[in-house]
């Protein structure tokens, strides 16, 4: 018997060309999988089974989702045999989960799971002003961090995050540029380079967290601003 209950895929996964048709579908199945701390317990014979295709097939699906940053997978090793004897998968991105309907998950290793059913929804309003900030530097994709530290030796010395709190506002603006504003992190990288040439914007690039600030006067954001005063055309080849 299949499982019946709803599965989320985020646009970052559904239009992530990296990923194959089939690696998307499964991230949708560990979503609907899930508990409320976004862990799955399935194994590969499993979604082998589910799905009617190799547990190497399987394997390869996950392994895209890993290498792409959507989940992280942990194993435990039996200590005399050294024989895998549980595999874990958290997912790493944002995804709305109905919280309000409780629940008991059957776990297809064997055993109830005593946790929150997952019951996942589109959620229509979700804009830069629900999307989760993230609290703790390990919740950031690698792409982000990597980003981070470019970015970062755009600014004088003076301004760079002094604490880890600083420095997780500063990977917020980078992770919801990308996934509210569409800039991903080679274009914001692009566009604060080209803003310090500018004598009028440049004065903009001391204030790094404010990027996403609405302006009082014209209502757009200092990166839609960005985006049109340096041209969709340029970043677009990014």
């Amino acid at each position: 018997m299949k499982p019946n209950y709803y599965a989320i895929i985020p646009a970052e996964v559904r239009y992530n060309n990296e990923l194959t048709a089939n690696a998307k579908l499964l991230f949708g199945e560990l979503t609907a999988l899930s508990n409320k701390t976004g862990i799955c317990w399935a194994t590969n014979k499993y979604f082998a089974e589910l799905y009617q295709v190799d547990k190497k097939t399987v394997s390869r699906w996950i392994q895209q989702l890993q290498d792409n940053g959507f989940i992280t997978t942990v194993v435990e090793y039996d200590k005399d045999t050294k024989l895998v004897i549980k595999r874990s998968i958290k997912i790493t991105t944002a995804y709305p989960r109905d919280k309000n309907v409780q629940g008991g998950q059957k776990d297809p290793q064997g055993g109830d799971k005593n946790v929150e059913v997952n019951i996942y929804t589109n959620n229509s309003n979700n804009t830069s002003n629900n999307t989760p900030t993230f609290k703790k530097v390990a919740d950031f994709k690698e792409i982000y961090l990597k980003a981070y530290e470019h970015i970062k030796e755009l600014f004088p010395p003076e301004i760079h995050p002094k604490n880890t709190k600083e420095k997780i506002k500063w990977l917020n603006v980078i992770r919801l540029a990308d996934e509210i504003d569409k800039v991903n992190p080679r274009q914001l990288y692009f566009i604060i380079q080209e803003a310090k040439k500018d004598s009028w914007w440049s004065a903009v690039q001391y204030s790094f967290t404010t990027m996403r600030d609405k302006n009082n006067k014209s209502g757009l954001r200092r990166i839609d601003q960005f985006k049109i005063k340096f041209g969709k055309d340029n970043l677009e080849y990014l």
